[in-house]
């Protein structure tokens, strides 16, 4: 039963007029477009600059820093 419902849902998202297309390219090229690369990164440093200025401690920011780089870094590396 609960692998029916998740084929219906990814059904659903397919024929999503918003992120059917998006989906599909992940699906078939690993593709991710590039304005969501670009607000992924953002994101991601804006996120890791609130710990900056929020005093968090510096195991912290370095932990947080090289787990999002990694990150990043796959996300750059998949085709747009």
């Amino acid at each position: 039963m609960p692998y029916t419902r998740v084929y219906l849902d990814a059904f659903r998202l397919d024929n999503h007029p918003k992120f059917g297309p998006v989906i599909l390219q992940w699906r078939t090229r690993q593709a991710v477009p590039a304005s969501a690369k670009v607000l992924a990164c953002s994101m991601m440093t804006l996120s890791w600059g609130f710990l900056f200025w929020g005093g968090a401690k510096p195991l912290v920011l370095m932990i947080v820093g090289i787990t999002l780089v990694a990150v990043a870094c796959y996300l750059l590396t998949r085709p747009t």
